[in-house]
């Protein structure tokens, strides 16, 4: 039972969603990036932190609140959702899903232009983007890259989208404020 689990771990709770099913050469985050970004999370809010880890190639932490989930069932990742403080994730399943429940999100949104080739490159300018694959959520904050700054200055203040490096420290920031000034209640 998830409300069983998630009693055992520190709070916050927080899931992180770092390799996406579809197209995941453009938005994933490598293995090594992902623990990164675990690891950073968990030393800055002192929580649990949950990586979906479908694929099982994230590397296993030393960290002992560091915790990898692989091949759950998707009724098991919503229960798992209900009961925790925060999701981070890139635009792919969880982060969608977490419209429909009360826990605060913040999406990732890569730049393509770091993967792609430079054929590609005039497809792709600002595709990856908050406003072409969701909708505005509140208690959500969407990091987008640095370099699409001036796509980011035309959204509304709904979207919560800010430029970010979307590095593990900026992302820990990240989930820190919102953990600080977004307190949902687990399990409703």
């Amino acid at each position: 039972d998830a409300r069983v689990f998630a009693g055992r771990l520190p709070r916050p709770i927080v899931l992180l969603h770092t390799m996406g099913y579809s197209y995941r050469e453009f938005k994933s985050f490598s293995p090594e990036d992902a623990l990164a970004i675990a690891e950073r999370l968990q030393e800055r809010t002192g929580g649990a932190v949950l990586v979906f880890d479908h694929y099982e190639n994230i590397p296993r932490s030393r960290n002992r609140w560091v915790l990898r989930l692989q091949q759950i069932p998707v009724p098991l990742v919503f229960a798992i959702m209900l009961e925790s403080d925060l999701l981070i994730g890139i635009d792919s399943g969880p982060l969608h899903a977490s419209r429909m429940t009360p826990i605060p999100s913040i999406g990732l949104w890569p730049d393509l232009f770091d993967v792609v080739s430079d054929e590609l490159k005039p497809w792709v300018d600002g595709y990856l983007f908050p406003s072409r694959f969701s909708l505005p959520t509140p208690g959500r904050i969407n990091l987008v890259a640095e370099r699409l700054a001036p796509l980011v200055a035309q959204l509304g203040p709904e979207w919560g989208a800010r430029t970010s490096p979307l590095t593990p420290d900026a992302i820990a920031d990240a989930a820190a404020e919102s953990l600080a000034t977004v307190r949902p209640v687990p399990g409703v």
